[in-house]
């Protein structure tokens, strides 16, 4: 299976934007392919140590994983900022 760098992002934006701070994995044996995609993508987000596992199916977000993110969500804010400034000039 390739990875998705975007579904590697968009999972993590999911991790921080969670109340409860807890993600649940199931693994079934018959899942959509969504599924399987997602669980090993959260696999990948584990080996590099973004998130780490709290219980047989749940993750959370670590701290280096919080560090990651934030230059996105910088980047993110900017493109608003930049994207709005752009249609009050028009």
């Amino acid at each position: 299976m390739k990875r998705n760098d975007d579904l590697l992002r968009e999972m993590l934006f999911e991790f921080e934007a969670d109340q409860s701070g807890v993600l649940h994995f199931r693994k079934f044996l018959s899942m959509p392919q969504e599924q399987i995609e997602r669980n090993h993508h959260v696999s990948l987000l584990s080996d590099a140590g973004l998130v780490t596992q709290v219980s047989e199916t749940g993750f959370r977000l670590t701290n280096m994983g919080h560090d990651y993110i934030k230059p996105s969500e910088a980047i993110r804010f900017g493109k608003r900022q930049r994207m709005g400034r752009q249609k009050l000039a028009a």
